[in-house]
């Protein structure tokens, strides 16, 4: 019996661990326009990309470049291609 009591005791606080958890932030509505932005910035130099320009962050990716594969909807990719033109834009 004495062997079941610290069981017990864990299977009773089982349902109170959940209301412990931090609550994932919540995301903000999408900013990024992906269609347009290709439509402007596609072939282009990127030189001519202003970060500060654009209201969410914004990430430059030349070839060979690691990046992280969390996504955010706000974030706006310029992949470019070897002339270190864009070659795609995407968001997340």
């Amino acid at each position: 019996m004495r062997i079941l009591r610290p069981f017990s005791l864990l299977l009773a606080a089982l349902p109170v661990l959940p209301a412990c958890m931090p609550m994932a932030p919540a995301m903000p509505p999408a900013t990024c326009d992906e269609a347009a932005l290709s439509a402007e910035f596609l072939g282009r130099d990127a030189a001519l990309i202003d970060p500060a320009a654009f209201p969410g962050p914004v990430r430059i990716i030349r070839p060979g470049d690691m990046v992280t594969m969390d996504y955010n909807p706000n974030r706006i990719n310029f992949q470019l291609d070897a002339q270190d033109r864009v070659a795609s834009v995407t968001c997340g």
